[in-house]
Formats: structure tokens, sequence, C-alpha cells
């Protein structure tokens, strides 16, 4: 049986996408079934090829019910899980700066077609609607775009709204499996809508190569490189957390 792991949380936020660090509402977040080395990576936004310690802790799975009573930032969720690690399990940890096989996500040669992002208080109100109800369909259309669009047949949608250009590399990090550094000097926050092609049949799921080309409709590159990441280290964990 996976352990259950219950915390009490003393902020919340708002606007956190789903997935991000598990079901969300206003009031709790809820991780099923993860590793622990699946919720550091989670907690410090990294790849979980990007945090190094003990093999066990691909192997020891937990189950995070949060209860979060007061209102907060969005920035806060992954601090408050930070602070749930190193409370209940004891985490220590260093940094590093190792060279991986990744892209630099550069500007293209006709310039960036992202749109810096303009506050839209309805729309926030919205997706917490949405969020607080758990109603999954009025998030995926809240999120599929600002002009309500509706999703190309073929395709799939990502969404990013409100985000600077660090945080939509690391979301194009997760698609494309290997480390993406923001080179762009693109400052400020920004939405976008990257459409993705589904694959056809008897090409592969990777949706790596499709990436690639998607984001030049964006005004952007992933260009081959060596990249430079920083990376944790585990000096210390527990593998049973203290109790509440």
């Amino acid at each position: 049986m996976t352990p259950r792991l219950q915390a009490m949380m003393d902020q919340t936020f708002d606007n956190l996408p789903v997935g991000s660090v598990g079901q969300v509402t206003k009031t709790r977040v809820v991780i099923r079934y993860r590793s622990l080395l699946g919720l550091v990576a989670s907690a410090y936004k990294a790849r979980t090829s990007e945090v190094f310690g003990p093999g066990w802790m691909a192997d020891i799975r937990f189950d995070v019910d949060a209860k979060i009573p007061t209102e907060g930032q969005r920035k806060q969720v992954n601090e408050m899980l930070q602070a749930l690690l190193v409370e209940r399990f004891g985490l220590e940890f260093h940094r590093e700066t190792r060279e991986y096989q990744g892209y630099a996500l550069v500007v293209d040669k006709g310039g960036s077609k992202l749109t810096p992002s303009v506050p839209d208080p309805n729309r926030q109100e919205a997706i917490r609607n949405a969020s607080g109800a758990g109603d999954a369909r009025a998030m995926v259309a809240v999120m599929a775009g600002k002009d309500g669009s509706k999703v190309p047949p073929g395709m799939n949608r990502n969404s990013w709204n409100n985000l600077p250009v660090s945080s939509i590399a690391h979301s194009l990090a997760l698609m494309v499996g290997a480390p993406v550094v923001d080179m762009t000097e693109l400052e400020g926050n920004y939405d976008a809508v990257l459409d993705i092609p589904s694959a056809e049949e008897g090409e592969g799921q990777d949706l790596g190569p499709r990436v690639l080309v998607a984001i030049r409709t964006l005004g952007l590159r992933l260009q081959p490189r060596k990249v430079p990441v920083s990376v944790l280290v585990i000096d210390k964990i527990s593998k049973t957390p203290t109790e509440n």
C-alpha cells in the first residue's frame, strides 16, 4: 500500500496548471503514487534526471494530501512542497552545474511572436472557478486561448498565460525530453498558444521532432547544443516521513 502523507500548508495559490505538482483546487493539493524522486523534482521544477540521490528514491512512493487554508500566490506552491520535503523527510541538498546535450531556446530570424501578457481579471477568475470546482472541461476551455479559439483538427494544444520565457522553456523541456535553456533575452511575461500536430499513422509517439517545427510558429527556435543545467545533489533524505 502506498503510504499516505498528509500535510497542512499555511498558504494557498491561484492559477496553478493541473499536472504541475498534482490535482489542484482552491483548498488542497492531491498527489497520487508519486515517487520521492518525483516529489523532489516537482518541488524544485527539475526533471527527474536532474536530481541525484539514493537509488531507492525512485522506488518508494507516496500519496500527498495537502490542505491549503488561506490565500496566496501561484509561485508559493512549489515553495510549500519544498518546505514539506525539508520538514518531513529532512531533505538536504546542494546544487551543481553540469553540461547536458539539450537545446537553447532562441529568437528566430523573424523575431518573437509571443504576446506580452496583459492582466485579464475575468480570465483569471474563470480559471480559479474551474479549478476550485474540479471542472476539467471548463479548465481546458479556459486554457485553450484568450480568444477562445477551437483547437484545429489533428492538433494538440499547449497554452501559456502570463509566464516568463524561462517557464515556457521548462515546459518545452518536458515535451522534447531534454534540457531547454532560455537564451532569448526576452524579459517580462507572455501569453502563447502552441499547436503541435498529432502523430500520424506509422509515426513514433515522440513529440520532440514535431515540437522543433511547431515552436517556430511563435518566432522561436530550439537550437541543439550542450547547455549548462543546475542539478540537485541530495546530501540527506529519509525514507520515512516524520508524523504530522
